[in-house]
């Protein structure tokens, strides 16, 4: 017999009262979600990925805004925000596709990874001034914009 991995669902709290990806105390399992993790944040807050880290999981469901400001997130499978995504640094990257439901914010940082962001709420591109690190990248990930939605 062939050994198993069991996924786990991981699910935000916001225990450690700062909104920051990285703290444990912020979910159930009171460890940051590591790349066996299924992810979901259905509380009230507004996520921010800043530690200059890199973090992998398996999925992400998540009815909140996320920001990446830095370090990189990495997701595995299909996953969807059904709220605002923003990234003004970092790295957004991973196998899975990624839908969004609001607005997809981009000002700084990297999309990268073998699949799709899939903007169903539009989209602002706004990269900075390259002095203060405003530049964006898009390396190798599809785009997509819905149809009837606004690029800008």
């Amino acid at each position: 017999m062939e050994p198993r991995t069991l996924l786990s669902a991981v699910s935000w709290t916001g225990g450690g009262g700062d909104n920051n990806w990285d703290t444990p105390a912020n979910w159930n399992t009171d460890s940051v979600p590591g790349s066996g993790d299924d992810v979901t944040i259905d509380i009230a807050a507004n996520v921010v990925h800043s530690n200059n880290v890199t973090d992998s999981i398996n999925s992400l469901t998540s009815t909140e805004p996320l920001s990446i400001s830095g370090g990189t997130l990495s997701i595995a499978t299909a996953s969807t925000i059904s709220n605002n995504l923003s990234i003004t640094g970092g790295t957004l990257t991973g196998t899975g596709n990624l839908t969004v439901g609001g607005l997809v914010t981009l000002s700084a940082g990297t999309l990268s990874g073998s699949s799709a962001l899939n903007a169903n709420g539009g989209m602002l591109i706004n990269p900075g001034s390259v002095a203060v690190g405003g530049t964006f990248f898009l390396d190798g990930r599809t785009v997509n914009n819905a149809a009837g939605q606004t690029a800008t």
